[in-house]
């Protein structure tokens, strides 16, 4: 069924629009009132094939942050039904979670609740909530209850608890709920890891130092709340951290280090990837500097469209950038595009290297007393680049704005 010619559809987009635009309280209540009247006089097979026929569309049309968020919310609300919502729409219940903190890690949960994600991840990719990628969530640092606008989806925003996180807790988000291949609808997926190869995925230094920062970054992750808001309405009753319960060591008892870990991603996370997710190479990541660079990279592998103008402002803050300075503002951006552009990123080697005559500058002895060096090589990396041109201009309101356009 093409879903362009079905005029119940188009009605329901319609109305659903008018509902979230119209100022007037009453018009938008008696829009969305007619809009349930319209999916109460269907079966649940027709709205389920209206549903199907929506999400086939998005994934093949390329459409816009706020075009492809209006067909979500249209097909959330012909799951949700005229009366409540539909498990997939990720609520979660006080008595839920608390089954959930009392439930050992490995429970099978009942076949009925299991759901599979709408979308594959393929070998060496991962997928990320587009509104997380879309807000400053993960770079902003002021402590205490904030929420955040989602650039390019008006109706959607993203509510973070007291603690901030950053980017490191991104990437380590992305990787480990892009493991799982299905998970209970309220309680969320187990996820058995090495983490070494975590660790490698994401381009760290194969040490201890990287396996410190992984586990604190579980850590904050399990003590930090977020929920998504759409439309007034947030996606979970209560707010709740997107990681449960942890198996984790650093060492075991006895010395000897934890083969593998086990972590929960909560069904909070995954429910908000089946409405909208953004792809991204763990590759590039593993390349791109820690920073302005990767945040760019993370929001532009959400849009669709090849050229588009952001205001620098809303980018400077997704990017982390704080200074009120608009030209170190600009020259920050400026230098994280240009990476984007050209595709290479210069690095030192990192770690100890092997005792050879010039290697690099001596650091010492190991244990044996033998010499260690660490290199003084820089070495090239290469990922495809993902920006073809990008220009500033100042708009008629004075405010600067950045165009860019994306390679082929």
């Amino acid at each position: 069924m093409n879903m362009f010619l079905d005029p119940t559809a188009k009605e329901l987009s319609a109305l659903l629009s008018r509902a979230s635009h119209n100022a007037d309280a009453q018009s938008a209540g008696a829009a969305r009132a007619e809009a349930k009247r319209i999916i109460s006089a269907m079966t649940a097979e027709r709205r389920e094939r209206l549903v199907d026929a929506i999400y086939d569309y998005v994934s093949q049309a390329g459409l816009d942050g706020t075009h492809e968020a209006h067909w979500y919310s249209v097909a959330s609300f012909l799951s949700d039904g005229a009366e409540q919502p539909a498990p997939e729409a990720g609520a979660m219940t006080s008595a839920s979670q608390a089954d959930l903190a009392t439930r050992p890690l490995g429970v099978v949960a009942q076949a009925d609740s299991i759901v599979t994600p709408r979308y594959e991840v393929f070998s060496g990719h991962g997928a990320v909530p587009t509104s997380f990628v879309r807000t400053a969530v993960f770079a902003d640092t002021t402590v205490g209850l904030k929420i955040f606008a989602v650039l390019g989806m008006p109706e959607v925003a993203v509510e973070r608890g007291e603690t901030p996180l950053n980017l490191t807790h991104l990437k380590v988000l992305i990787y480990l709920s892009s493991m799982v291949k299905s998970y209970d609808a309220v309680l969320g997926a187990n996820v058995t890891f090495n983490p070494r190869a975590v660790i490698k995925a994401l381009g760290w230094s194969n040490n201890n130092i990287s396996l410190r920062r992984l586990y604190n970054a579980l850590e904050a992750l399990a003590a930090t709340t977020i929920r998504i808001r759409e439309y007034g309405m947030f996606n979970v009753e209560e707010a709740a951290s997107l990681v449960g319960r942890r198996v984790t060591s650093l060492a075991t008892p006895t010395g000897g280090k934890r083969a593998n870990w086990q972590v929960q991603i909560l069904a909070t996370l995954m429910n908000a990837m089946q409405r909208f997710h953004t792809f991204v190479d763990f590759r590039t990541l593993a390349v791109l500097p820690n920073g302005v660079a990767s945040h760019l990279y993370l929001l532009l592998k959400s849009e669709a469209i090849r050229e588009t103008e952001w205001p620098v402002a809303r980018l400077a803050e997704i990017a982390g950038l704080t200074s009120r300075s608009r030209n170190h503002v600009k020259a920050k951006l400026t230098e994280a595009l240009g990476v984007l552009v050209c595709g290479k990123v210069r690095k030192s080697a990192r770690g100890k290297a092997v005792y050879a005559e010039g290697k690099g500058v001596a650091m010492g002895a190991d244990k044996k007393g033998k010499p260690t060096f660490r290199s003084s090589n820089r070495q090239t990396q290469s990922f495809s680049p993902l920006v073809k041109a990008f220009s500033f201009r100042t708009d008629s309101r004075g405010q600067e704005r950045l165009k860019i356009v994306l390679a082929d």
